[in-house]
């Protein structure tokens, strides 16, 4: 596979599989810019079926055949400015030539759809930015493709968020899209993570009981995620689950690969897995990284959204009320003029430190510039500065309140953490 797309320099790293059946398509989008890389390869199984595309900004419309085991490549301006999609129809019209192409007028038959598989090879992009030469279409260099018919019914139905001053439903503020990560968040987060994953992990190995607690009353074969999975090191605690999970930083999610588990790059706000599925979800010490309140939200409901009715997930996050204050005082807390706090809590830089010592330190020490580090000669460490919104009482309860359908079943301090176990509501049988 690599062969094909000897442009991309890189090895497909990512694999998405969908089943289709028949009459249902794919609706019109282009492939992430910032997440992907360029070559993109997508082979048809079990059904035929006609793909078409549509460049933006003009009326240029194509239709292209997908012949049971064909693979199609898409490169350059077909992956980065043309959307594709799949029309929802149980049968296609295509040139009688063998199916050489699709066609409408004579010369063309009609051909019967089944059910179809789709696998889609991607490379996932390190870097988290684009730069591609369709600046228009790129979501790296603010360009914007129009909504798809979903995302436009979307849009107008107002999807409504929370106040964290009154509590009451709102539109998002000022249009923020609120599964874009904010400057703050790309530097204080995940350069940083990236920067220090290697000494992270190696400090990251203590089980909390409360999180064993939660995984270990998940049933036999039960499907649970870890969302904001760091190092893994819950998914053996978890192995009697099909555990799977992801994290915002590349270097700790091919930590993972490494070991053996099944994970993904992923942002918690916006999780690439199917709502309703998942028996049980954990994420732990994830929330507080986030540096709105309506990005905490979001995030909180977007991993409600991927419980089954009856699902349960634990959510856990820095506490205010720290058992040793005196850690607080190495800490810079933002102002409103740097942060977006909300009503609730407050927001700081809290320091990491890999000392001089540590294998990490070299590689630690060559990021400092692109993840706003220091060397801190005197101490003798890289220094990063992480981004926290820390928690006050009965904030996440208040966060948690915010969402639909969804009942809180224990909710606790523990270890200067604030933690939550909620469970979706069953769905009413009338």
């Amino acid at each position: 596979l690599n062969g094909l797309a000897a442009s991309s320099q890189s090895a497909f790293d990512q694999l998405t599989v969908n089943e289709y059946p028949r009459g249902i398509g794919l609706l019109p989008h282009v492939d992430t810019h910032s997440a992907f890389e360029d070559a993109i390869l997508s082979l048809s199984l079990g059904s035929s079926s006609v793909m078409e595309f549509r460049r933006h900004g003009d009326d240029d419309h194509r239709r292209l055949f997908l012949p049971p085991r064909s693979l199609m490549v898409m490169e350059g301006e077909a992956r980065y400015a043309w959307q594709h999609y799949i029309p929802h129809r149980k049968s296609d019209r295509i040139a009688a030539d063998a199916g050489a192409g699709a066609g409408e007028g004579e010369g063309s038959v009609s051909l019967r759809r089944g059910k179809r598989t789709s696998m889609t090879f991607r490379t996932i992009r390190v870097s988290g930015q684009c730069s591609c030469s369709y600046p228009q279409c790129c979501d790296s260099q603010e360009g914007k493709l129009p909504p798809t018919r979903m995302k436009a019914k979307s849009n107008d139905e107002g999807q409504a968020s929370v106040s964290p001053a009154t509590g009451s439903a709102s539109s998002s503020c000022c249009g923020v899209d609120e599964t874009v990560s904010p400057e703050l968040e790309k530097l204080h987060v995940r350069k940083v993570y990236d920067s220090i994953a290697g000494h992270f992990s190696a400090t990251r190995f203590a089980i909390w009981p409360e999180v064993k607690t939660f995984l270990d009353s998940m049933k036999r074969h039960s499907l649970v995620a870890d969302l904001g999975c760091g190092n893994g090191k819950y998914f053996d605690v978890g192995k009697h689950c099909c555990m799977t999970g992801g994290d915002l930083s590349h270097q700790l999610v091919a930590m993972c690969k490494q070991r053996g588990y099944e994970v993904v790059q992923l942002d918690v706000v916006k999780p690439p897995y199917r709502k309703g599925i998942f028996d049980g979800a954990i994420s732990i010490a994830v929330l507080h990284h986030m540096s709105s309140f309506n990005r905490r939200l979001t995030a909180m409901r977007r991993i409600v959204d991927l419980l089954r009715p009856g699902g349960r997930a634990l959510v856990t996050v820095w506490a205010m009320e720290q058992e040793e204050e005196k850690k607080m005082k190495k800490w810079v807390e933002l102002d409103d003029n740097q942060s977006n706090k909300g009503d609730f809590g407050r927001d700081f830089l809290v320091p990491w430190n890999v000392p001089f010592h540590r294998p990490e330190a070299s590689k630690a020490a060559k990021s400092t510039e692109e993840a706003a580090g220091k060397i801190d000669e005197k101490k003798g460490t890289v220094v990063f500065q992480r981004f926290y919104h820390v928690f006050e009482k009965g904030e996440l309860d208040h966060l948690v309140g915010c969402i639909p359908n969804v009942t809180v079943v224990k909710s606790l301090y523990d270890r200067s953490n604030w933690c939550i176990v909620v469970q979706k509501d069953e769905e009413d049988s009338n």
